[in-house]
């Protein structure tokens, strides 16, 4: 049996923020439990739907973006867009995702 300091449920923004926090105070035994996939409910979102808040890439001047889930991280830099579409955040999600350097997501 495995036995975790910390258990978050769902891989959404906040799952993933909190498990990039976890890794950089050194916590490493934790799980992120997610019932379908890293994103899933951004990818449900209808191709033409894009977040009303934009991202900024403001982070040089030590601003973290509004949509990021990291600090150093933006979705605008990252994705390319400062509007990004569900499956666009998903994308993001994943890439920055603890979640997925221990699973194939």
């Amino acid at each position: 049996m495995d036995r975790f300091d910390c258990i978050i449920v769902g891989a959404g923004p906040a799952g993933i923020g909190v498990g990039i926090a976890l890794q950089d105070m050194g916590l490493t035994q934790f799980v992120i439990l997610e019932r379908s996939e890293v994103g899933a409910s951004f990818l449900l979102w209808p191709e033409e739907m894009r977040f009303i808040t934009p991202s900024f890439t403001s982070n040089a001047y030590g601003l973290l973006d509004l949509n990021a889930i990291a600090l150093s991280t933006s979705p605008a830099y990252t994705l390319g867009t400062e509007h990004p579409s569900g499956a666009d955040y998903a994308d993001y999600l994943r890439y920055f995702s603890p979640y997925c350097a221990k699973t194939d997501c």
